[in-house]
C-alpha cells in the first residue's frame, strides 16, 4: 500500500511526503518520506481504520491551544479511527 500525504488545512504547515506500508501476516513495515515539516517538532503517525481515506475538511477544526488546528480526533469521521 501507498500514500501521498498533504497539508492539513487549518494548521499552518506546508509539509508532504509519502509511505509505503508492506504487510506480512500480522505485521507490517511502514517507511515514511516527509519534507517541509519543522524540524525538531514531534509529529503523530498512525494508521486509520474504518473511514473514507478522506482528509478532513477544514470545518471539522477546534481550538487548540488558541489555535484553530486539526486534532488528531477531529478527522476521525473523514479518515478513520486510529487502529490499535
Amino acid at each position: 500500500m501507498q500514500a501521498q500525504f498533504t497539508p492539513v488545512p487549518t494548521n499552518r504547515v506546508a509539509g508532504s511526503g509519502r509511505a509505503h506500508v508492506t504487510l506480512c501476516g500480522n505485521r507490517a513495515t511502514v517507511d515514511v518520506t516527509v519534507s517541509g515539516v519543522p524540524r525538531r517538532v514531534q509529529q503523530a503517525m498512525h494508521v486509520r481504520v474504518n473511514g473514507r481515506g478522506a482528509r478532513p475538511a477544514a470545518s471539522a477544526a477546534t481550538q487548540l491551544n488558541g489555535r484553530t488546528a486539526l486534532s488528531t480526533t477531529d478527522g476521525h469521521p473523514a479518515s478513520g479511527m486510529i487502529g490499535k
